[in-house]
C-alpha cells in the first residue's frame, strides 16, 4: 500500500491514519461485512526494494498465500489547525475508492464509519471527537492516494490463517515527492500458530520491527509529535505544594471526563438504546416492557468525573485566583457541569430502578402493573436520553471543555498554593471539617431533605480533600477518611430513597387513572421511606459513636 500526500493548507501539518486498512464499526444505515477477527498486528520497517519471501514455508502442508488485488485510494484528513486530534490519538478522514462507508472517526478505543459526501463531516462524526476538538473548526488538512497490495495465508481448505499488507508510502509536499517509507503489517487469526513463522522469514529477509511512532506519522513536523493539551498524569514528589496536588487532580479528572465522553456519546445515541418504547399490558408476566438499552457504565464514569470536578473546585477555590474583572478560576464551570451530571443522572436513575424492579418479589404487586410501570420508567430514560444528546451538542458543551481544559493545564493561583501541601491542605480540611461538623450536629431524624443534602455535600467534599491530602499528610488523613466513609454510605443511602421515591411518583403520574399502578408505587414508595429511615437513625448513632478527636487531629 502507498500513500502520496498532497498538503492543501501550508499551515496545515500532515496527520495520518494507523492502520488504515482495518474495517471500523459502522453507525446505523451504513452496513458492511465485519471482517474476520484478528489479533494484535505486527508492524516491521522495510526498504523500498524489499522483497517479500516465499511465505508458504511458514504455513501448514497445504496452505498457500492469495495475493489480491492492488487497490488505490483517496484519503482526506480532518483536524483543527494545532492538529488536537492528531496529537491526542484521533483521526478522522475521508475514503474514497474504498468499499465502505467513506468516512471514519476514530478515537482511542472506538472507532466509527458513516456515509455521507466528500467535503461534509457527518455530524455523528463531529460529535463523536468534539471532546477532543472541543469546538474548533475541524478543516482538511492532508489528502493520501493510497496504494494497497495483500496477501491471504489460507489453510488447504481455504480458511484465512493470516494477512500481509504490504505499504509503500510516499509523502508529497504539493507536487514534490518529499521521501518514501514502506511498511509491512501482519496479522494473524487467533489460535493460528503461524504469525511467529511468517515474522521469522521476514526478519531473516531484512525486515525490522517498526518503531513505536506509527509511519505516517514520523513524516509529520513536530507538532504532530507535541503532547495533546493535557498531559499524561504523573507521580508526584515526596513534598509536593498545594498547587501541583490541585493540578494533577484538575488534569486527572478532565482527562477522565474527556475520555469518557465519545462512550457516553454512543451510549445514548438512539442505535444503542433502541427509540421505541412499547409498554406490554394485560400478560400477566414480568417480561421486558421495552427495548431501551443504556450503557450505563459509560456514563457512570463521565459522571464520576463530573462529580469530582465539581468537587475539586469547591474545595480549591481559595487557592484560585480570579482574572482581572471575573470570578475566581473556575468558579463559571460549575453551573455546566452540574447541568451535565444533573443530564446523566435523569438517565441512570431510571435505569437503576428498573434494573430493581426486575428482581423485586412480585407476590405484593400487581404483575402487570409492574409492567407497565416499567415501561412508564422507559419512556423516561428515552426521553432522558434524548436530552442528554441535546445537551452534550449545544454551543456550551465545548466552551465547558475548554474552560475545564484551561484551568486544568494553567490555574491562575494565588500566593498560598505554592506551599507544601502538607501545610495548606490540613488548612483547607479544618474548613470543611467546621462545616460538616456544623451541619452533622444540627440533624435530627425530623430533619428537612434540604438538611440531609447539605450534610451530605459537607462530608463528600471533606473526604475528597482527606483523600488527596494522603500522600502528603500519611495515615492521619488516612484515618478521617477511613472514619468518614461509614457515615457517607448511610448519607448516600438517605439521597437515594429520596430520589428513589420522586422517580416512582413521577412514572405513575402518567397514568393517573391506573388503580392497580397507584397501590404498587405507594408500596415502592413506602420501602423507600423505610430505608431512608433506617439510613438517618444509622448515621445519628454512627455521627455519636464515632471518636472524632482521633481522626480530626492532624487538621490546622
Amino acid at each position: 500500500m502507498g500513500y502520496v500526500v498532497a498538503v492543501r493548507d501550508e499551515n496545515a501539518r500532515k496527520i495520518c491514519a494507523e492502520n488504515l486498512g482495518r474495517r471500523p464499526r459502522v453507525l446505523p444505515g451504513s452496513p458492511v461485512t465485519l471482517p474476520l477477527v484478528l489479533e494484535a498486528e505486527r508492524k516491521y520497517d522495510v526498504g523500498p526494494v524489499f522483497t517479500l519471501p516465499d511465505l508458504d514455508a511458514a504455513l501448514p502442508p497445504g496452505g498457500h498465500v492469495v495475493e489480491q488485488p492492488a487497490s488505490r485510494l483517496r484519503d482526506t484528513y480532518y483536524d483543527t489547525a494545532d492538529l488536537r486530534l492528531a496529537r491526542s490519538g484521533a483521526l478522522l478522514w475521508h475514503r474514497r475508492g474504498g468499499t465502505g462507508p467513506p468516512w471514519t472517526a476514530q478515537v482511542p478505543g472506538r472507532e466509527l464509519a458513516a456515509k455521507g459526501a466528500a467535503g461534509r463531516i457527518p455530524e455523528e462524526l463531529v460529535q463523536l471527537v468534539l471532546s477532543l476538538s472541543r469546538g474548533a473548526p475541524l478543516l482538511a488538512t492532508t489528502t493520501l492516494l493510497v496504494e494497497r497490495r495483500a496477501y491471504h495465508a489460507v489453510d488447504r481448505a481455504g480458511s484465512p490463517l493470516a494477512e500481509l499488507v504490504d505499504d509503500t508510502m510516499s509523502l508529497m509536499d504539493g507536487r514534490r515527492i518529499g521521501s518514501q517509507l514502506r511498511q509491512l503489517r501482519l496479522t494473524a487469526s487467533p489460535g493460528i500458530e503461524v504469525r511467529d513463522q511468517i515474522g521469522h522469514l521476514l526478519l531473516a529477509a531484512g525486515a525490522v520491527p517498526a518503531e513505536a511512532t506509527p509511519a505516517p506519522v514520523r513524516s509529520f513536523g513536530p507538532l504532530a509529535l507535541q503532547p495533546p493539551d493535557l498531559p499524561a498524569p504523573r507521580s508526584l514528589g515526596p513534598d509536593p505544594s498545594a498547587a501541583d496536588v490541585m493540578i494533577e487532580e484538575l488534569r486527572q479528572e478532565t482527562v477522565r471526563l474527556l475520555r469518557h465522553d465519545p462512550e457516553a456519546r454512543l451510549a445514548v445515541s438512539p442505535a444503542a438504546t433502541g427509540s421505541t418504547v412499547s409498554i406490554a399490558a394485560g400478560t400477566g408476566t414480568r417480561a421486558a416492557a421495552s427495548d431501551v438499552r443504556v450503557d450505563h457504565g459509560a456514563l457512570a464514569a463521565l459522571a464520576v468525573a463530573c462529580r469530582r470536578l465539581r468537587t475539586d473546585l469547591r474545595v480549591f477555590s481559595p487557592l484560585l485566583a480570579p482574572a482581572p474583572g471575573r470570578q475566581p478560576t473556575g468558579v463559571e464551570l460549575l453551573g455546566p457541569l452540574r447541568g451535565l451530571a444533573g443530564a446523566l443522572r435523569a438517565v441512570t436513575a431510571p435505569g437503576a430502578l428498573r434494573d430493581r424492579l426486575a428482581t423485586l418479589d412480585a407476590s405484593c404487586f400487581d404483575a402487570d402493573a409492574l409492567v407497565r410501570l416499567d415501561g412508564s420508567l422507559a419512556a423516561m430514560q428515552t426521553r432522558a436520553c434524548a436530552a442528554l444528546a441535546t445537551a452534550m451538542t449545544g454551543a456550551a458543551y465545548p466552551r465547558m471543555l475548554e474552560g475545564l481544559v484551561g484551568t486544568a493545564r494553567a490555574p491562575r493561583l494565588r500566593e498560598p498554593a505554592h506551599a507544601a501541601a502538607s501545610e495548606v491542605l490540613p488548612a483547607l480540611a479544618a474548613t470543611f471539617w467546621e462545616r460538616f461538623r456544623h451541619a452533622a450536629e444540627r440533624l435530627t431524624a425530623r430533619a428537612d431533605a434540604e438538611q440531609w443534602r447539605s450534610t451530605r455535600r459537607a462530608a463528600r467534599r471533606l473526604r475528597r480533600l482527606s483523600q488527596l491530602a494522603e500522600p502528603a499528610v500519611g495515615t492521619p488523613a488516612k484515618r478521617l477518611v477511613e472514619a468518614l466513609e461509614p457515615l457517607i454510605a448511610q448519607l448516600d443511602a438517605v439521597r437515594d430513597a429520596d430520589r428513589a421515591t420522586q422517580i416512582w411518583l413521577a412514572a405513575s403520574e402518567v397514568r393517573p387513572t391506573d388503580r392497580a399502578l397507584a397501590i404498587g408505587v405507594g408500596r415502592l414508595v413506602e420501602r423507600e421511606h423505610v430505608l431512608a429511615t433506617s439510613a438517618r437513625a444509622a448515621f445519628l448513632t454512627a455521627w455519636r459513636e464515632q471518636e472524632w478527636r482521633t481522626a480530626t487531629e492532624w487538621l490546622i
